[in-house]
């Protein structure tokens, strides 16, 4: 009987240890309607320059749009972590392309999290010209996990799903 109310209190005091460890903090002061919407428009004009620098085909410039470390990226091609595999992939992809032009459709989604996270979803045409002379036409949606860091909105987290249009 004393082990069994032991091996109780011992699960008790877990269960209350991990309840404190687990309790969510203090929510951050809740943004003004002026605060949110001035941030949907900061990652609005981040993604509009985001899809425009792929036009530039300059894989250090697309690169500039990421942070510097603890990054990955999932496509409907491969998996990326970390920021060798991410300029590896655009250095390949700016040898392989010719031209590209693409355009938001509309619908962009902008979900603000806090003052330094946001979520972008949106959806792209993407005209592409390889260097072998294929072209595609293809429909592209992105999902971006924004952080602002010192200043600047940065992407940390990326799925890109596609298909042909």
């Amino acid at each position: 009987m004393k082990a069994v109310a032991a091996v109780l209190a011992a699960l008790v005091a877990v269960g209350v240890l991990m309840y404190v460890y687990t309790a969510p903090a203090d929510a951050p002061a809740e943004m003004t309607e002026a605060e949110i919407a001035q941030i949907e428009a900061e990652v609005l004009e981040f993604a509009e320059a985001h899809l425009s620098a792929f036009g530039e085909l300059d894989a250090d410039l697309l690169m500039s749009f990421w942070l510097e470390d603890n990054i990955s990226s999932v496509s409907f091609v491969q998996r990326m972590a970390g920021t060798e595999e991410m300029s590896a992939f655009f250095d390949g992809l700016v040898a392989s392309w010719q031209q590209t032009n693409a355009e938001w459709q509309p619908g962009s989604i902008v979900d603000v999290i806090s003052p330094t996270m946001a979520l972008f979803q949106g959806t792209s045409r993407q005209e592409v010209a390889f260097s072998d002379g294929r072209e595609l036409v293809q429909r592209v949606h992105f999902t971006h996990f924004l952080r602002k860091v010192q200043g600047e909105w940065r992407i940390q987290r990326n799925h890109v799903s596609g298909g042909v249009w």
